[in-house]
């Protein structure tokens, strides 16, 4: 895995009208600082899911920064990726580029601590301030970020009526997801409701598997106990061998020897029962008798 695609993800919504200028001094700043920040530049097409492509991107980052500006609370497409980035729980930080009215602020970011970059003072500062809050337990926002995007695939495929259940976490890796969501800390973003029923489905499949096998192993365990209580029994067709020493080329007098009787014992397994030997007139042994 590459440098880059280790470092934490910073999706940057702004609007280009009145902050352009922010963002791009936030990217080339964070790019120092050791993250990967990323903006939407693109034109969009009138007829180009933009919803689709900048939802992709959201769920790809680890923080979503909102540079609030007078032209972004009005801007009903950075509206629309605060309420997404909400949505998919991601660690949201508002940025603070120019004065705006508390009551434009959107909801989701009232709540939230501004970091300022104030005009004609040091750029330095701030970024320090973002730097520090970005770095704040990275390793478990960057696995937030890994599970929802897999927590997504299988919701989108699940409702699609296709399998799904190869998707899901399984072995290790669903037990380190466990641990993972019980070291959440009270001010880490929250579980989404898609990661939640991911997580959920993924248990559900690991214990109907591991009863599956359950059932397996105790049937297996059954069978082996029958035939270990079974009497022992002469194999099929014991009972109807017929023998003609004369036919094999031995006397009647080599054949009604000790070794060639225990060796015909060996090989009907009935070592523990006597065999009747029946002789007729014309010297053959009659085996119809059972053991």
């Amino acid at each position: 895995m590459s440098a880059t695609a280790d470092q934490p993800r910073i999706f940057i919504s702004d609007a280009r009208s009145d902050s352009a200028a922010l963002a791009d001094e936030l990217v080339a700043g964070l790019e120092l600082a050791g993250f990967r920040p990323f903006l939407d530049r693109q034109d969009i097409a009138a007829s180009e899911d933009w919803e689709a492509r900048l939802g992709a991107l959201i769920l790809g980052a680890d923080t979503v920064f909102f540079i609030l500006s007078p032209a972004a609370v009005r801007s009903e497409r950075c509206l629309w990726e605060v309420e997404r980035a909400a949505e998919s729980a991601k660690r949201l930080i508002p940025v603070v580029g120019q004065p705006v009215g508390e009551a434009d602020v959107p909801e989701q970011l009232r709540r939230l601590n501004y970091i300022y970059f104030r005009t004609g003072q040091s750029f330095v500062r701030p970024l320090g301030e973002l730097a520090t809050a970005l770095r704040q337990d990275v390793a478990w926002i960057r696995e937030h970020t890994r599970l929802s995007e897999a927590a997504v695939r299988w919701q989108v495929r699940d409702r699609a009526g296709n399998a799904s259940d190869d998707l899901l976490l399984r072995g290790d890796e669903l037990a380190d997801a466990g641990v993972w969501a019980d070291r959440r800390k009270p001010d880490a973003p929250e579980i989404s409701p898609v990661l939640r029923a991911f997580l959920d489905a993924s248990l559900a499949r690991a214990a109907m598997l591991a009863d599956e096998e359950r059932q397996r192993l105790a049937e297996r365990e059954r069978l082996v106990e029958e035939r270990e209580q079974a009497p022992a029994e002469c194999p099929v067709g014991a009972a109807a061998l017929v023998l003609h020493p004369a036919g094999n080329g031995m006397s009647g007098r080599a054949w009604n020897g000790g070794g060639a009787l225990a060796g015909l014992r060996r090989m009907a397994g009935c070592h523990a029962q006597q065999i009747p030997i029946l002789g007729r007139a014309d010297g053959s042994a009659d085996m119809s008798q059972p053991c």
